[in-house]
């Protein structure tokens, strides 16, 4: 499983795919907020914790976050509960 340092390059789609790619990508997103269960968060939370991540200027928190997100995509956090 790749790290959260580690960047996949897909280059840049043609034109034509971009709506597809638009799709699939916000898909994926939705599809991961309910296998996290922020879905039950209210938005305006949810909003804040995005929002939060984002404007993060700590490396030690973007790393912690990143290796619990690779926890969770190799299914440790599910062991974990």
């Amino acid at each position: 499983m790749a790290t959260a340092n580690n960047v996949i390059p897909l280059g840049v789609p043609e034109r034509k795919n971009l709506p597809n790619l638009e799709m699939k990508r916000n898909t994926l997103l939705g599809e991961l907020v309910v296998a996290t269960g922020a879905d039950r968060l209210p938005l305006d939370v949810l909003a804040g914790l995005l929002l939060t991540a984002v404007e993060a200027k700590s490396h030690q928190d973007i790393n912690a976050w990143a290796s619990r997100g690779v926890d969770f995509f190799e299914g440790v956090s599910e062991k974990l509960q």
